[in-house]
């Protein structure tokens, strides 16, 4: 087993050997703070604040609904679009296999 503190094989080292001992501490002439609970706490919202909360839930609900029409609007015209794409490539294909018979 290794051992970092034991006499390496190629010698001293050129640096002084150090203290094992613990550094000294820092003191303050301060006092130490205090810290208290910084959790929120659990009072109701105000009025604004509930309608400015069901305001951005509703732009949400109507940004999601927007995203998943797009998203199926999308899926569709790859869709379409790949179909296509191996409609002209089989047409081309058997015109090469006619044309090299």
């Amino acid at each position: 087993m290794y051992n970092a503190l034991a006499p390496q094989p190629y010698g001293t080292s050129p640096y002084p050997a150090t203290s094992t001992s613990q550094p000294p501490r820092a003191s303050s002439i301060l006092p130490a703070p205090q810290f208290t609970n910084t959790l929120p706490s659990t009072e109701e919202d105000t009025e604004p604040i509930k309608a400015w909360k069901a305001k951005q839930a509703e732009e949400i609900k109507k940004r999601d609904e927007r995203d998943r029409e797009r998203r199926e609007e999308m899926k569709g015209k790859a869709e379409r679009d790949i179909d296509a794409f191996y409609e002209r490539y089989n047409k081309e294909k058997e015109k090469t296999i006619r044309e090299n018979k």
